[in-house]
């Protein structure tokens, strides 16, 4: 049967179906339609395909053949399939082909294709498919050529090659799990990290709002970033053992007063004669 028509996928599928005992199928050019995803499996006698000239994709041939056990040649070629695969030629289909045309498609050489380009070895070394028009077939002329990348345009199917470290896919999960893991590395690090030094930083933090709060002398009062604050002359009161005096005169005092400009009320030194020492305190 040929057809040189515009036929829509609904039209193929209404005209065809009835014709349970046709054996080679002929559709040329019908622009606006493609192959029914559950036709071929309905006709049982079907051996021949001619599909070529038309806008069949790679996902619906794959749809297509799916559960079709009868066809021993298909000749696709013209068409716009991409990227052929496993799922693009079943393997119901491929237990039974033995004539088979693809070329001038507008393949992708891409990882996506490797499997296809592997297979074509495969079945040229055993013979047990004549592919039509591939290299070793017809070693003068090849229409199994790369549309897609740039990189690989136009050059011939055979000699195109990516490695499997490239074409390795990894598992989802895997990646997920590794990346997961790595964050919560990262968080059972810095937990610690800030824990180790939790006191350090509370000093520094503590720092960083005295130096904001510091007053400076301005008429009218005492005043931080326009507000009066209430100035407090010593930071701390120093509660220490007698024995300890002269440790915290000689290392103590020049490191936090000198050093970190920090004011300590130390008894021995600032306490006013008859005072109470809680009321040093509170001051």
């Amino acid at each position: 049967m040929n057809t040189n028509v515009d036929m829509y996928e609904e039209d193929v599928y209404q005209l065809l179906l009835p014709l349970k005992s046709l054996t080679k199928l002929t559709l040329h050019s019908i622009s606006k339609g493609s192959l029914p995803p559950d036709l071929l499996w309905r006709l049982p006698n079907l051996k021949t395909l001619v599909f070529t000239g038309n806008n069949l994709v790679s996902s619906t041939l794959g749809r297509a053949l799916a559960n079709v056990t009868t066809l021993t040649s298909l000749e696709v070629n013209s068409n716009r399939i991409t990227v052929v695969n496993e799922n693009t030629l079943p393997w119901e289909f491929r237990r039974t082909v033995k004539w088979l045309d693809m070329s001038k498609n507008p393949f992708s050489c891409t990882c996506d294709l490797m499997w296809f380009r592997s297979w074509l070895e495969a079945v040229q070394k055993n013979k047990s498919v004549t592919v039509k028009a591939y290299p070793g077939y017809n070693k003068k002329f090849s229409t199994y050529r790369c549309h897609s990348p740039v990189s690989w345009k136009n050059k011939d199917l055979r000699v195109f090659f990516a490695s499997e470290d490239l074409c390795t896919v990894q598992n989802p999960y895997v990646v997920v799990g590794v990346a997961g893991g790595c964050v919560l590395m990262g968080l059972v690090v810095l937990v610690l990290a800030v824990y180790r030094y939790r006191w350090h930083l509370r000093f520094y933090l503590y720092r960083l709002r005295r130096s904001r709060q510091l007053p400076s002398q301005v008429p009218g009062g005492l005043l931080t970033g326009g507000e009066a604050v209430e100035f407090f002359p010593f930071d701390a009161y120093l509660a220490h053992s007698a024995q300890d005096l002269d440790w915290i005169h000689d290392e103590l005092l020049p490191l936090v007063e000198v050093e970190h400009g920090l004011r300590l009320f130390v008894e021995e030194r600032d306490s006013i004669p008859g005072s109470l020492i809680v009321d040093n305190i509170t001051k």
